[in-house]
Formats: C-alpha cells, structure tokens, sequence
C-alpha cells in the first residue's frame, strides 16, 4: 500500500476513532434519563413532575392506557395547533393592539384595563382547565397506593428542585445577583 494511500486511511479512521472513543467515554449520557443534553435529567425535577409518573411499578395494562391518553391528547392538541394557527396569530396581534392603546392613551382606562386584564384571565383559565383535565385522565388510571407514591416522588422532586436551585451559602441564585449589584 502506498504511502498517500496510507495517509488517506488514517485521514478517514482517526475521527472515527475518537468520535467512537468519546460516545464510550459518555456512557449512558444521551440515553433517556442520563445527564445529557438530550436526556434532561439536570433540570427535569425543575420543569414538572408529570414525567415521575412513569417512575411509578404500572402494570402493562396501566402503561397502554397511559400511551393512548398521550396519543388522543397528541392529536387533538396537533389539530387544534394546524386548525387555529392563523386564528391565534390575529388573537394575539388584536391583544397587542388592544393593550398598547390602553397603554398608549392619553388618559389611563380603568375600565378597559380591567376588561382585557379579565379577558386575558379567562383564557389562560381555559388553558389551565383543559391541562387539568388531561391530567386528571392520567391519573385516573393510577391505583390509591400509586398516586400516594407519586406524591412522594413529587415532593422529593420539589425539594431536590429547590436544593438545586439555591447557591452554597443556602440564598437563591436571583439573590446573590441582586446582592452583587
């Protein structure tokens, strides 16, 4: 073999060398549940707790049910999202409007303030009522001693998630950067 040929091979094999030698030296890393960008596992206790109920002994029943909640939910979530978009689009800039010509008047409108502050309430309650409601379907499926264990993993969650998010000398991490100021 000649010596550029030679060359061209070490050229092609040492970055896949050592692309392999690092996923080796990542372990589980990328996995679902290990530490990796992918898996979330540094924040996820932070960014809420429905994932700890596949953290719980379901029966293969109870993970079916689950699978078919998140699919039907999936998809109306899915359609509602292609059917709506342009009609959310224009809620939104008609909010927008809305709101900088409360803001932007030359007298302030009590009045129309607390009527879009209202109307802006009574959606995000609506929002709030169909996350309920999906969620009570979940755990619907769960037995009594289930849901008693998922209250245990949630407030270990909680308690880890606040841990984390406090500094070495116990204060929050907002407060040693007001404190810096």
């Amino acid at each position: 073999m000649s010596l550029s040929k030679k060359l061209m091979v070490a050229t092609l094999a040492l970055p896949l060398a050592f692309g392999a030698a690092s996923s080796f030296a990542a372990g589980d890393k990328y996995e679902r549940g290990g530490k990796g960008s992918h898996g979330h596992s540094d924040h996820q206790s932070c960014s809420g707790t429905m994932g700890l109920i596949y953290k719980l002994d379901l029966s293969d029943a109870q993970k079916d049910q689950l699978k078919e909640l998140r699919s039907v939910r999936h998809a109306q979530v899915k359609s509602n999202a292609a059917k709506d978009i342009e009609q959310k689009r224009a809620d939104r800039e008609q909010a927008h409007q809305t709101m900088q010509k409360i803001v932007m008047a030359d007298k302030f409108d009590t009045s129309a303030a607390k009527q879009f502050a209202g109307d802006m309430a009574n959606k995000r309650a609506e929002r709030n009522l169909m996350k309920m409601e999906a969620e009570h379907e979940m755990f619907s499926v769960l037995t009594a001693a289930q849901k008693d264990q998922f209250l245990e993993l949630q407030k270990t969650a909680v308690d880890d998630c606040k841990a984390k998010k406090k500094g070495k000398d116990g204060k929050r991490r907002h407060q040693e950067k007001a404190d810096q100021k």
